[in-house]
């Protein structure tokens, strides 16, 4: 929106951001860190300048997340704890801005939430989902024809029955149905693809067994699958829920063959697990073992799921966990 405000120095802290994301591919993270350092500092100074471009607001967020991912390598929850609380409170700040809608989009992410509740700062990862979800509600209002602020609404009331899950089953469980009935109102809108894939996350794998519906959850899956033509991590994990295991290993196998940059994340360590667990009932267990060997050697997930991902690895680990019927 503002090419020639320093769009130097917005370029270079940008391209710093990403030779440090590919350094850290590469397990180099000393080397990555003095760069993180001068690219969320000349973003951080370019914000301060020119705080009406949502763009600068997105750049910060991935140099910021990124450095948060390195401090997690190194056991340092301070430092990241840090970086989480200034984001909140940069989004803040920036509510009178005209854009705040994109700006606050641009630096949310479910994400951090999972980090803080997986590491035990629960206050503050309970205080994260809060602001989320009470800044959606507020573009809502703002904007009551909003069909994706309602999506992001119910994002976050999952969100806020994962976390309470541990501590507030009842309480977990309001916020489980709170989020379907959104979903389920927004599958005839622009929001149908979102809300499909997003009930059968939540069907497939919820901490809530009230909530667990295997059969909805792969109707939901093909129903979104008609729109597109390839294999789908997700229909082959429900298929394998719901205990078709044969189809779940025709589809898991078909998406792990394709080439997408999807396999290379967690999509592809949570398909390989689903897949062993295919095998295993099917009897292969060898095919079962190399698959858990390849998900255990793959990239780190570490700071990059979301609550439904969270929910899915806690749920294949407890099935592949049990012993296998043939043993």
């Amino acid at each position: 929106r503002h090419p020639t405000r320093g769009a130097y120095a917005h370029d270079l802290a940008v391209f710093r951001s990403r030779i440090a994301e590919d350094l850290m591919g590469q397990g180099r993270d000393d080397e990555a860190e003095p760069l993180l350092e001068q690219s969320t500092t000349g973003l951080r100074d370019l914000i301060a300048r020119y705080p009406d471009d949502p763009n600068r607001y997105e750049h910060f967020r991935h140099a910021s997340t990124l450095h948060g991912i390195l401090k997690l390598h190194r056991r340092d929850l301070e430092a990241y704890e840090s970086l989480v609380g200034e984001r909140l409170a940069m989004c803040d700040l920036a509510r009178s801005r005209k854009d705040w809608r994109l700006i606050f989009n641009n630096l949310i992410r479910e994400q951090e939430s999972v980090v803080l509740h997986r590491a035990g700062r629960l206050p503050t990862a309970e205080r994260f989902v809060a602001f989320a979800l009470a800044g959606w509600r507020e573009i809502a209002t703002r904007e009551p024809g909003a069909t994706d602020a309602r999506h992001q609404i119910a994002r976050w009331l999952a969100a806020d029955g994962y976390q309470k899950w541990s501590s507030d089953p009842s309480a977990a469980g309001e916020a489980f149905r709170q989020a379907i009935a959104i979903w389920e109102s927004l599958i005839e809108g622009p929001e149908r693809s979102n809300s499909l894939v997003s009930l059968a996350r939540l069907r497939a794998a919820c901490d809530d067994p009230a909530i667990r519906d295997p059969s909805k959850a792969v109707a939901h899956a093909r129903e979104h699958m008609r729109e597109h033509d390839r294999a789908s991590f997700l229909l082959g994990s429900c298929l394998c829920e719901n205990g078709e295991y044969e189809a779940a290993r025709e589809e898991l196998e078909r998406f792990l063959a394709e080439p997408s940059f999807e396999i290379r994340g967690w999509p592809g360590k949570l398909a390989r697990l689903y897949l062993a667990l295919a095998y295993r009932k099917l009897g292969m267990q060898e095919r079962a073992a190399a698959e858990i060997a390849a998900a255990g050697a793959s990239s780190s997930i570490e700071g990059t799921i979301d609550w439904p991902t969270d929910a899915a690895f806690r749920r294949i680990e407890t099935l592949l966990a049990e012993r296998p019927e043939n043993e």
